[in-house]
């Protein structure tokens, strides 16, 4: 069985042998991989029996073929190259020591998840092992390093700039069906919205089939599976739109980022908090990037006193102050929740209760912790990319391919090394490795297109050249 959207996609896979030029192929197909790829997670391409075929998986199916046979005709950056090579290779290394250092620690799998567990207490985990979803997550990171290295190959250094302006069409079509997601829910209070997009992309396990009250807002979900999801489709698209304002200086651009805000602060997901400290963050350091080196690391220092002294003061007040939370506001729920479900992780309390404000919190807090554990293990290569899976996309960066993968794609993905890397560029890749801590997003942050535009509009927002 297929669907109406699975007609569009195959014309818009045809056209693209329509178009003439690489760099104007590539111009086209990189707004069409972030759609498929970053933003398009409901419905199916193709259902056979009890088989579903999805649209990013079709599309990157297409994208090796493709890219594959464009690399060979390009001539590659060897920096580049090389470090797409030790990426590779750390990938491949911790997978090879998990075959010939076998462990006999048990925890979740591909097979088994922490939701499993949290549902069915007794259930005993699968000792780490490779499994499946290690060589579909290897498949995306080839994909990935080859859509990069073409990149980067083709528009040489007009990569950044390039890569930022093709996305705004895209980033069009993603806001205004946002707006019409924001009208039928919050103004008609409809379920309108979500039975056209299943009528058009088909209707999987995951899919939003009502509409979904928390509090006193609705969740927006956009085309993706869940609103955490989407913010996170959002966050990046903040920085490419800011990107195009610092080149162009287009009043429209400001709208769009209005836009965006506002389908951020309403999509009534907790993580949307976590993008909009991040971008606070990112937005001063932009702001006072001109300021001496001196001041920038007081004004930080600063900031982490200030966090100490907060931290400080939470553990002698907020105590109290939490037992009062109401329990049925959606955000005091899920701070109240929060809190309570750190302290019942961290206890190990958790093995034997049965209750819980917010079962999503716990299995992401749960998910962290046991992975930071896992981590410390194997702190170098880690267990394979894929043995392990968590709540958390960067934890699941680093239990899997350890300290030495993580180096390796931050090098690859932030051109480190091409670069006259600043101070704030290196705290920029810290804040994303950090708020990628708290997604559920698997390696979608680190191995497919957001990454690279993530990389590429802080690039042009900040100034970077190369050296």
């Amino acid at each position: 069985m297929i669907n109406l959207f699975s007609f569009i996609t195959v014309l818009g896979i045809i056209r693209l042998f329509f178009i003439k030029g690489k760099k104007e192929q590539l111009v086209y197909l990189i707004p069409l991989t972030f759609f498929y790829e970053s933003y398009l997670e409901v419905g199916y391409f193709l259902r056979i029996g009890g088989i579903e075929i999805g649209y990013s998986f079709l599309i990157n199916l297409f994208l090796f073929i493709y890219l594959f046979f464009t690399l060979v005709k390009e001539r590659i950056p060897k920096q580049l190259f090389v470090a797409g090579i030790c990426l590779s290779g750390s990938v491949l290394l911790g997978n090879i020591l998990l075959i010939l250092f076998p462990t006999q620690v048990r925890t979740a799998n591909i097979n088994i998840s922490w939701d499993d567990k949290i549902i069915l207490p007794g259930i005993v985990f699968e000792k780490i092992h490779l499994t499946a979803f290690n060589l579909l997550n290897l498949f995306y990171l080839i994909n990935y390093l080859l859509l990069f290295l073409v990149i980067m190959s083709v528009f040489k250094k007009d990569s950044p700039r390039i890569v930022v302006t093709s996305l705004k069409k895209i980033t069009d079509l993603i806001l205004a069906i946002g707006v019409i997601e924001l009208i039928s829910k919050y103004v008609f209070k409809s379920d309108a919205f979500n039975a056209i997009i299943n009528r058009v992309f088909g209707i999987t396990e995951s899919t939003y089939v009502e509409l979904t009250i928390r509090g006193n807002g609705f969740v927006l979900q956009g085309l993706t599976q869940e609103s955490s999801h989407y913010v996170y489709v959002l966050f990046i698209l903040f920085f490419s739109i800011l990107a195009s304002y610092v080149l162009t200086k287009q009043r429209s651009d400001l709208y769009r980022l209005g836009i965006l805000l506002l389908l951020l602060a309403v999509s009534m997901s907790f993580s949307s908090v976590l993008y909009f400290i991040a971008i606070i963050h990112i937005g001063l350091l932009w702001r006072f990037k001109a300021i001496k080196i001196e001041k920038k690391v007081l004004l930080n220092l600063l900031q982490l006193a200030s966090i100490v002294l907060l931290f400080f003061l939470a553990t002698q007040f907020l105590p109290e102050w939490i037992k009062r939370l109401s329990t049925t506001g959606f955000w005091e729920r899920r701070i109240k929740s929060m809190f309570e479900e750190i302290s019942m992780v961290i206890s190990g309390d958790w093995r034997h209760s049965t209750r819980s404000l917010e079962w999503s919190n716990r299995v992401r807090i749960l998910s962290i912790y046991e992975n930071m554990k896992i981590f410390l293990l194997r702190p170098i290569f880690g267990f394979g990319l894929g043995s392990v899976v968590s709540h958390s996309s960067t934890m699941m960066l680093l239990s899997g391919g350890g300290v030495v993968t993580t180096l390796m794609w931050a090098r690859v993905n932030f051109l480190l090394g091409r670069l006259k890397i600043t101070y704030e560029y290196v705290i920029v890749i810290i804040v994303f490795l950090a708020i990628n801590i708290f997604n559920s997003l698997s390696f979608r942050p680190f191995f497919d297109i957001s990454a690279l535009v993530f990389s590429l509009s802080i690039i042009t927002i900040f100034g970077l050249k190369e050296e």
